[in-house]
């Protein structure tokens, strides 16, 4: 892996936003060739003006964060909106993922909702890998709020041939 060891993952994705990221089979002919992380993923972006900027951190094969939403994020009044978890779950998992493969595209996630989350109220996200063949990579998360189960998923992702080097920036899609 390219990633500078003894760096936080989300560090070392993130220093040099203006760099070319991953590419390989996966982004050909798919319009993703050339990716560049310009510091406004939606979740995990630190120039994303209306994001969630949370700060993953992945270590070997699992990731944890915790995040209190605000109500802008809700889809119904006193509801955190569908779309929010599920980029939550996404972004945690990707981080496990990329602990242990470097670059990686989600590929297929499948979200269970629970219970409603609500805004204003610590959740508590954990994921890890659960299985790894050739370029692609399971894992699972599960997302609680005060000890209650709100949302679980599976996701897979596939890694790209070419991961991000030390100073190329990064990024995931």
């Amino acid at each position: 892996m390219a990633i500078a060891a003894g760096l936080p993952l989300y560090s070392a994705l993130t220093r040099n936003p203006g760099a070319r990221a991953a590419s390989g089979p996966y982004m050909a002919g798919g319009g993703m060739s050339n990716l560049r992380n310009d510091g406004n993923c939606f979740v995990c972006g630190p120039d994303s003006q209306t994001g969630l900027r949370l700060k993953p951190e992945g270590h070997d094969g699992r990731c944890s964060l915790t995040w209190i939403p605000e109500s802008r994020f809700c889809g119904w009044e006193g509801v955190l909106h569908g779309g929010i978890v599920t980029a939550v779950l996404d972004e945690t998992m990707a981080y496990a993922a990329m602990s242990l493969v470097g670059f990686c595209a989600t590929v297929e996630i499948r979200v269970g909702f629970r219970r409603p989350v609500v805004p204003g109220v610590p959740i508590e996200v954990s994921a890890s890998v659960t299985n790894r063949r050739g370029r692609m990579t399971e894992t699972e998360a599960e997302l609680t709020q005060e000890g209650v189960l709100k949302a679980s998923a599976t996701a897979r992702f596939i890694t790209t041939q070419e991961a991000p080097s030390q100073d190329s920036g990064g990024g995931r899609s």
